[in-house]
């Protein structure tokens, strides 16, 4: 099974033990039709089922079965909701899941430059984390401006060589 993680169960809602969620994609119309989510803890994966999602004002709230109390529901917090790839918020064409593009080596031209290490938010701009051969740390904006070409079936990137670092 090809996991993505979707969204973060954040701070308990209520007393019978539902929680608030942060859609990692900004998206939350995926969260309706799903029956069962995976969470990591520690060395496990657990499966937990679906009672209901629902829409609060600005948040987006959700219930498990067997999870009826805020103390039932404490080890949950601020874990990543994990689904197969193919429950996932649906991506546009000039989108990727971060985590197709961490499994990409970055290329300038046909030159291998390294491999991506993590991407990270900056604020401005999503930011990759590049190892080089020499163990060295390269950042590069996950812009336009920076990136000139993704290619996820070999799962490459290729830098634009007139951007300024390079």
């Amino acid at each position: 099974m090809d996991l993505l993680s979707i969204g973060l169960l954040q701070k308990n809602h209520g007393v019978k033990g539902a929680f608030k969620v942060r859609s990692f994609s900004g998206e939350s119309s995926h969260f309706f039709k799903l029956k069962e989510v995976f969470v990591k803890l520690q060395s496990t994966t657990e499966n937990l089922k679906i009672e209901w999602v629902k829409k609060a004002s600005r948040d987006l709230l959700i219930k498990f079965q067997g999870i009826d109390s805020p103390e039932a529901g404490k080890k949950y917090r601020n874990l990543e909701l994990w689904v197969d790839r193919h429950h996932a918020c649906p991506v546009n064409p000039d989108e990727y899941y971060m985590a197709d593009i961490t499994r990409c080596s970055v290329f300038n031209n046909d030159k291998e430059i390294g491999k991506v290490k993590s991407v990270f938010d900056s604020g401005a701009a999503n930011i990759i984390e590049v190892k080089d051969k020499e163990g060295n740390v390269i950042n590069i904006p996950f812009t336009q401006q920076f990136i000139k070409e993704v290619d996820l079936k070999e799962y490459r990137l290729y830098v634009n060589p007139e951007s300024p670092l390079f």
